[in-house]
Order: structure tokens, then sequence, then C-alpha cells
């Protein structure tokens, strides 16, 4: 018996060795997580007491009690009790889990317009990093979000909402690091008007993201806009941009419209946004914006703009624009010496340190001898199918301080004519048939695949300031 009783004290100590220790680090995550939150700006963000207490396995649970966010323009937002799981994962990640936030928020701005929010949270889990305050991974769902103005019936709905963080550690305080927000669908309703959304998608991705060094710098960035000169501003974003390799962000939706009453005014089945830069941390970077969107209808565009405009409005449209040797560090620094003296509030010295940025700049480019091209493009209206691309590259030997070329391919540009003079009730069709039929007096004419006609203009602009189009001089007006 004595056996079993040494057995069973043994087992006493070791759990209270090990409730023990749950109490210190519980404690320890409280300090910890009272440390984080006391680093964000007090004029933003307040709380009252925070409790951590053992929880199941090595989780710990969290609340954090009269959590109240402070914004411009509006009044304080009372969250409330927040609360959550944290599991500690080595010395720095924390893991956290079963955030549970209040349903529902009432916002009053300062100007006394007032709006009810409701807030169906689905799931929230992520992990944060220690030493630096970052959020490295989270998965955010949110069955909807819906925000309601009383006073005029005006709402805003988002349903599906998802937000997604993925962090991949490099090595050597490097991580590359990719968020995505989206929403199945968006809309807005007031009683002048709706307008909705479908699959919305904005996303940006980080390669090569020195992290710690970053965080340090938007610290100093921070401090420095409570009272922001661009002299000194500037200087520190063109560092925080140089501690990464390459940054890209997007955002496209599906069908989006609008209308007043029960009439449409414009719908537009598909859009697509990009930007993107590739070596960030180099002297030189290359650049890259896209653009792409199709199935635009506009009502009552042919009545507005005359049905010969309306025919030539594109419906689909699309390129990529590539810059490549782009000397960001040094566009950063030059807008920083540009701007350093010059008063905020002085329209007119801005605008004169605007002249000035925009011709040092401009000679930059010409220095690293910096290269742009047009790619993919595509244009395609009720009157006309159309497809470009392009090239040029800035030179300090050329008059204009570049030369490049634009090619341009036009389907059957004899039928375009006839379709826009066809519209006899358009004062504007004869007008710009005219156009079209001078810029026809210059087309190299061909055949595609598929032996449809197309007219070909190739314009350039020389390095002695000539603009041609298929080496023509191109002058509609006849002077």
């Amino acid at each position: 018996m004595n056996k079993y009783w040494r057995i069973g004290l043994v087992l006493l100590v070791a759990l209270a060795a090990c409730g023990d220790k749950k109490a210190e680090t519980a404690a320890a995550l409280k300090t910890e997580i009272e440390g984080q939150l006391a680093k964000a700006d007090a004029k933003y963000l307040s709380h009252g007491d925070v409790t951590v207490t053992p929880g199941d396995g090595d989780a710990y649970n969290v609340t954090i009690d009269k959590v109240v966010l402070t914004a411009p323009d509006i009044e304080p937002i009372d969250f409330g009790k927040v609360a959550f799981k944290v599991t500690p994962d080595g010395d720095d990640v924390r893991k956290f889990s079963d955030v549970t936030i209040p349903a529902t928020y009432k916002i009053k701005s300062k100007s006394g317009d007032e709006f009810d929010i409701n807030i169906s949270l689905d799931h929230d889990t992520g992990s944060w990093s220690k030493s630096l305050g970052r959020v490295l991974n989270t998965d955010i769902s949110l069955k909807s979000v819906d925000v309601t103005q009383p006073s005029s019936g005006d709402s805003a709905t988002a349903t599906n909402v998802t937000y997604v963080v993925t962090s991949t550690d490099k090595g050597n305080g490097v991580l590359d690091q990719k968020a995505t927000g989206s929403a199945k669908q968006i809309v807005f309703k007031s009683k002048d008007g709706n307008a909705s959304a479908t699959d919305v998608v904005a996303s940006t991705e980080i390669n090569g993201w020195k992290l710690a060094e970053f965080v340090a710098l938007q610290q100093q960035l921070q401090k420095a806009m409570e009272d922001p000169k661009p002299g000194e501003v500037l200087p520190l974003f063109g560092k925080m941009v140089a501690l990464m390799k390459s940054f890209h962000t997007e955002l496209a939706f599906g069908n989006f419209t609008a209308s007043e009453g029960s009439t449409q005014v414009f719908s537009i089945s598909n859009i697509h946004l990009g930007f993107g830069a590739d070596g960030l941390d180099q002297p030189k970077s290359n650049l890259v914006l896209g653009l792409r969107y199709a199935g635009l209808a506009i009502n009552n565009l042919a009545q507005e703009a005359g049905p010969a405009t309306a025919d030539l409005i594109p419906t689909d449209f699309g390129l990529e624009i590539d810059m490549n040797d782009v000397p960001v560090p040094d566009a950063i620094a030059i807008a920083g010496q540009n701007m350093a003296n010059v008063n905020m509030s002085d329209e007119g010295s801005m605008a004169g340190a605007g002249m000035m940025m925009a011709g040092a700049l401009q000679q930059a480019l010409i220095q690293a001898a910096s290269k742009f091209s047009i790619k993919d493009g595509s244009l395609k209206a009720p009157a006309i199918n159309a497809s470009f691309t392009g090239e040029a590259t800035a030179d300090k030997s050329a008059t204009m301080g570049a030369s490049g070329s634009l090619d341009i391919i036009i389907q059957d540009l004899d039928g375009v004519i006839q379709k826009i003079s066809a519209h006899n009730d358009d004062p504007s069709a004869q007008q710009i048939a005219g156009v079209l039929t001078a810029l026809k007096g210059l087309s190299d004419h061909g055949t595609d695949s598929s032996g449809k006609p197309t007219d070909h203009f190739k314009v350039t602009l020389d390095a002695q300031g000539n603009t041609l189009v298929n080496g023509k001089p191109f002058n509609p007006g006849g002077e």
C-alpha cells in the first residue's frame, strides 16, 4: 500500500509543478500582451484589464476588457470585451484562435451621423511574432458585415469575407509574405440608387522582406508623421522600400453594376488592376502596371456623347506597361530634396516644387536609360477592334529625351469608317470619319491569319523629335 501512496504523492507533486509552470507562463503572456498593446498609439487604441489563464492543453485563455478604438472624425468605438486563445510556439511565435468579439457596434461621426455595424464572425486563427509585434499568419472568415445608417436607410453589406496572411521564413531575418482579402459580394443601397460587386479580391505580396529593420523604420516614420515634413518623411520611406526585394498588389472583381432608382447607369463584367515592382533593393528596379476590363455598358451613352463617339468607346480594354531600369532610390531622393523646404500650405510653393521635381525625375530616368514597353494591348468597341504594343527608351541624346514606337493594328478600318459615317443624325460623325479617312491614307494594309483586312500603323518618335506614322508625317487637319 505504501508503494501506491508514494506513486500518488509523486503524481500530485508533478501536477502541482505543472500548474505552477502554467501559472508562470500565463503571467508572462499577460505581461507580453500588455507590452504589445502599449506599443499601439494611445490616440487610437485603449483597453482595460488583460487576463490570461491556463486553458486546455498548451493553450491559454486571454480576455482584454474595455477595448476602445478611435479613428479620425468619429467618436470612440467601444468593442467591449475581446477574447481569444493563445498557444506559445517556441520563444517567439504565438498562435491564436477562437477569437470572440461583440457582434454589433454603433459608430457616430463627429458631425452627428450614426451607423450600426453587425459582424458575423465565422473563425479567426493565426500567429504573431513576439519580437516583431507583427502578425505572421492569419485566416479570418466573416459570414457577413452589415453597415446601416438608420437615419437614411443607406446600407452596405459584404458576404463571405475572408482575409488570409501567410508568411514564409527565408532565414537571416528575411521572409516572404502574402495577404489576400476577398468578398463574395458587396452591395450598397440608398434611396438614390444601388451598386454591387461580386468576387472582389485584393492581394499584396512582398518577397525578400527584412521585416525587423522595416518595423524599426516604420516606428520612426510614425513619429515623423506627427508633424510631417516631406524632407524627413520621404528618405525614411525610401529606406523602407529598399528593405523589400519585390512588391506586388492586385485588385479584381467580377460583375459591377450601379443604378439610379430602377435604372441601371452602367455595368462591367470584370476588371483587374495590378502593380508590381522587382529589384527594389537595387539601384534600378523593374516596375509593371496592368489594367484589363471587359463588358463595359453605359446607359444613355449614345444620347450623352453621340452615337458616333459611343461606337468608339471600348467595351473591352487591356494593356500591360513594363518599366525597366527605373532608379527608384534616386527618384525618392529627388522627391525628398525638392520637397524639403516646401511650405505645404502654400499652393504656389507646392506647384513650383512639383515642376522642379518632374524635371529632375526626367533627368534621372534619362541618366538611367530607363526602358518602357506596352504589351498585350487590346481594344474592342462596337465599331472597332484593335491591338497595340509599344516601346520607348529614355535617351539623353534624343531631342525630346526619349525615342520609341507604338504599333497599332486596326481590323478593317474601311468598315469602321462606314459604321461611323452611317450616323447621319450625329454632327460629329463626319468629322470623326474624316480623321479616320486621313489616317487610312497612312495605313499599311494587310490581312490577319484568317484573311480579314487589317490596317497597321507604326507611330515613331525618333531621336530628332519627329513623329511619323509608317514613316510619313500625320496631319489630320491638313495644315
